[in-house]
Formats: structure tokens, C-alpha cells, sequence
């Protein structure tokens, strides 16, 4: 796992990731989509990644975008069908007085809280 927390004046986030040598590529996705791209986490953590292997093989998740994939293969990189993505993440966010919080869907998980 690799739990972090971010804070700032207005929010904080803490957000951690399971799966071996993709929850780095979970993570990273995850917080660019939130943080720089304004998607929501559940949005965030449900968006489709891709993954390089120890080969330098670029594995897409199911519903990647296609023109990406394509884009990839036409400037020669080697890419291999992913099975199974093991990258699951969860986070919590503090913001405006409101806790919101996102479990995978990869794992079935659903956020529950008091």
C-alpha cells in the first residue's frame, strides 16, 4: 500500500493504493485527475489507466481511451492485452466542511461512514 496525505489551507486528502507495481500508476492517476483536472474522486479513482511493465510494454485497462492507444501504436510503442488491473485505491477528502469519500470499483468497494 502507499497511503499519503495532502493538505492545504482549504482541504485535505488522504488517499492510498493496493496492487504491487501498479499503485504507484493508480496513485498518480488518481491524484491528476482530481488535483489537476478537477474530476470528482469517484470520477478520479474509476477513470481507466494505463500501466508499463518490467518489458516496457504499455498495458491499457478496459474503455481506455482508443484515440490514445492508437496514438501510441502508431509512434511504435510495444503494448501487450491486460488481463487484470490489480491497482485499487481509496480516499477520503476534508473540503468546506464536507467528507467525501471513494472506494474502487475495481475491488466492488463502496465508501460507508457515520
Amino acid at each position: 500500500m502507499a497511503p499519503a496525505v495532502l493538505k492545504s489551507q482549504s482541504k485535505m486528502l488522504v488517499i492510498g493504493a493496493s496492487g504491487g507495481s501498479m499503485i504507484t500508476t493508480g496513485l498518480a492517476s488518481t491524484l491528476i485527475n482530481h488535483l489537476w483536472f478537477g474530476k470528482s474522486l469517484k470520477e478520479a479513482i474509476k477513470t481507466p489507466v494505463l500501466f508499463v511493465d518490467t518489458e516496457n510494454a504499455v498495458k491499457f485497462e478496459p474503455k481506455f481511451d482508443n484515440g490514445v492507444i492508437k496514438a501510441l501504436e502508431a509512434l511504435g510503442h510495444n503494448q501487450k492485452p491486460a488481463d487484470k488491473f490489480y491497482n485499487v485505491v481509496n480516499a477520503v477528502e476534508k473540503k468546506e466542511g464536507c467528507i467525501w469519500a471513494a472506494s474502487d470499483h475495481r475491488k466492488l468497494g463502496e465508501a460507508a461512514g457515520y
